[in-house]
């Protein structure tokens, strides 16, 4: 009996110093505090366009006055505002029916009762985008070339000039005839 009970004995004292070894909160930290942090890339910017743009404000154009060299024309601007964000290069892409019956692309509703006349879209660009001489051509108003990566969207807020031509491209189409010409355009702001 004597051997059973130094044995136990043994056990308890081997188990209560596995306890006391394992539970002992004395020299551990009660509280622990980190900081997370993220870089996310992404970002928008509101852009705005006059509802209307009436070349000549409205008024008949002679269809003798429009050449491949003509300057009937009107310019309007794009605004870019709200814009947040950093890290991708934005663009503006342009939504428009287009064709180049006229031997150029020019931006051109079907709803247009002229024939072989368009509109030739252009833009001088600025500190952020690029000039294009046809943006009918491209349907998209690149960035300048600058290490995007780094540069906050919110400086892209600003305006954009651009310009409407009256253009009959080559002016060699057979079917060049008088009418409304109308050109429907949505400017959509990208940022990839």
């Amino acid at each position: 009996m004597k051997i059973l009970t130094k044995n136990a004995i043994s056990l308890s004292l081997a188990a209560m110093t596995g306890v006391f070894s394992m539970n002992s909160p004395v020299f551990a930290a009660t509280s622990a505090s980190t900081s997370i942090t993220a870089n996310i890339v992404g970002g928008s910017c509101d852009i705005a366009a006059p509802a209307t743009v009436s070349i000549m404000d409205g008024e008949p154009i002679s269809a003798a006055s429009i050449t491949p060299t003509s300057d009937i024309s009107d310019t309007f601007d794009l605004t870019l505002s709200g814009c947040k964000g950093f890290g991708l290069t934005p663009s503006i892409s342009i939504v428009g029916d287009a064709n180049n019956d006229s031997g150029t692309n020019l931006f051109v509703s079907s709803s247009s009762t002229s024939k072989g006349y368009g509109i030739l879209l252009s833009t001088t660009g600025n500190t952020n985008f690029a000039a294009s001489t046809n943006l009918a051509a491209t349907k998209n108003i690149a960035a300048v070339t600058k290490t995007w990566g780094n540069t906050q969207a919110s400086t892209l807020n600003g305006t954009l000039p651009l310009k409407a031509v009256v253009s009959c491209g080559t002016c060699t189409a057979s079917t060049l005839q008088g009418g409304i010409l109308n050109a429907s355009l949505t400017f959509n702001f990208v940022y990839q």
